[in-house]
């Protein structure tokens, strides 16, 4: 339904876990996003754009706020943030916006609280997807270190409920090779978008949305529609994971072949075209009704992921998923956007954040009704920060010392052909320091800078806690397991 506002509508889509190296947008050499390269036609694309860490709940947290990662602190899954410090809050009590949610992403919409700003929120009701595991004792998953079924079986029977743990057992190695054992963790995006669609034509005034999909987060699962550059052997791989996460069975000396993990990326990539889909779902109907000049789309993502990349700054620690460290492959995110009645193509190469969108948002309500300049571009204010504090020693000291944080970078525009430097401090006692000079999503080589500690330094020093985190949820072994299946740590 055509708005009778002047406001402008809001529309913010993350397509979770999709790195811009990996985009053909950004030059991947499969062409895993034709649908955000046709957007990209009436839409300023941003180069060089960096997610604020390295997880969900932080970017999200981020993104919500405007706040950098050091300023809200909420970096648990189970994190809670104060609803009133969001940009969702904001636009619902002071623009009169009607807001919406629609994910199936589990840490969002339940794990931790960020579902909570939103008036109307659509997810999978989570209460009733079938547990990880049948029964209330040993589970293979509980164990850390990899044993084979004779382990498996063993530690069943000598449980103190070996019937419900023999149960326990048999159903996980069902699940694995059951090509449908995902089912329960993920939902496709389109019906999401679907979800969306149905609401915004309901509404009668200026409506701000966000729609966050899972199509390339672990497990990587496309439909067969979409996985265009695997084949059988790989799937099969894929299957064979199933029960723990990557980086428990890839990190380290005595992890599986880090080849084997760089084969998955032909089935992220269809997860990457299945997403892409989405954005064509979107953009199409939006313009079917004629809202699409009448909206600022943002299409971006929280994260990337790694399939065993080596970091510039401790080059012992290779990424896993988006486990740790604030690699390239995991940091350097697409970022698309169309203001409001824009439809001209325009190109942006110096770093941009999307701890700033909270005040694009407000720029394309408040602002001039034109394509920002460089010079006006709230999504190019500085600084362009990104922090974690993964892994962190405590939590897993079974991990060798360069796969420790916190991690923390700094990003400036080089003047040089859109390229960005990187400074990078891994560590906090004698830390590790690198200068990286990040020429596209596809190119960055190792440069050299004494200033790199001192940058870092001072631009973290110079941020301050806000009083917006609200503890965390307490979270039962269901929902530690859902996660672990996700592929986050536990």
């Amino acid at each position: 339904m055509e708005s009778d506002s002047d406001k402008p509508n809001i529309l913010l889509v993350i397509l979770d876990t999709v790195r811009a190296k990996n985009t053909s947008l950004h030059g991947h050499y499969n062409r895993t996003t034709p649908a955000l390269e046709q957007f990209a036609a009436q839409a300023t694309v941003y180069r060089q754009a960096r997610a604020p860490s390295i997880h969900s709940v932080a970017s999200h947290a981020s993104i919500w706020t405007g706040l950098h990662v050091p300023e809200h602190n909420v970096t648990e899954h189970e994190g809670r943030l104060s609803p009133e410090a969001t940009i969702w809050t904001r636009l619902q009590r002071e623009y009169e916006y009607q807001t919406g949610l629609f994910t199936p992403n589990y840490v969002i919409a339940n794990a931790s609280n960020l579902f909570e700003p939103f008036e109307t929120v659509e997810t999978p009701d989570f209460g009733n997807i079938e547990n990880a595991r049948l029964f209330d004792a040993f589970d293979p998953t509980d164990v850390k270190e990899l044993e084979g079924v004779s382990g498996n079986l063993k530690r069943a029977i000598t449980s103190g409920k070996p019937v419900r743990a023999l149960a326990n057992t048999f159903w996980r190695g069902y699940r694995e090779f059951n090509p449908k054992w995902h089912d329960y963790q993920k939902a496709d995006g389109a019906e999401f978008a679907d979800r969306f669609l149905e609401w915004e034509a309901e509404r009668d005034g200026p409506w701000a949305a966000c729609v966050n999909v899972l199509d390339a987060h672990y497990p990587y699962t496309p439909t067969a529609e979409y996985d265009n550059w695997s084949g059988e052997k790989i799937r099969d791989l894929h299957e064979s994971l199933a029960g723990r996460t990557l980086s428990d069975q890839y990190y380290g000396s005595n992890g599986r072949p880090w080849g084997e993990l760089k084969a998955l990326e032909s089935l992220y990539d269809g997860g990457i075209r299945q997403a892409d889909a989405v954005v064509k779902q979107l953009v199409t109907t939006l313009r079917e009704r004629g809202e699409l000049d009448e909206t600022l789309l943002v299409i971006t993502s929280d994260h990337g992921e790694g399939f065993g990349e080596r970091s510039f700054v401790a080059p012992d620690c290779r990424a896993v998923t988006h486990s740790w460290g604030v690699h390239e492959e995991i940091t350097h995110v697409p970022l698309v956007v169309k203001w409001p009645e824009q439809h001209a193509s325009w190109t942006e190469t110096a770093p941009a954040s999307l701890t700033n969108i909270p005040a694009a948002m407000e720029r394309a309500i408040d602002g001039p009704a034109s394509i920002p300049d460089p010079s006006d571009d709230p999504l190019l204010d500085g600084p362009i920060l990104t922090m974690t504090e993964r892994l962190r020693r405590e939590d897993r000291p079974d991990r060798p010392e360069p796969y420790f944080g916190p991690w923390k970078a700094v990003y400036e525009p080089t003047g040089d052909d859109g390229a960005v430097r990187k400074h990078v401090v891994r560590g906090e006692t004698d830390p590790d320091v690198a200068t990286v000079d990040c020429i596209s999503a596809q190119a960055a080589v190792e440069s050299h800078s004494s200033d790199s500690r001192t940058i870092v330094t001072e631009a973290f020093d110079s941020l301050s806690p806000k009083p917006v985190a609200d503890g965390t949820n307490e979270v039962d072994d269901d929902v530690e397991n859902r996660l672990a299946d996700l592929g986050y740590l536990r």
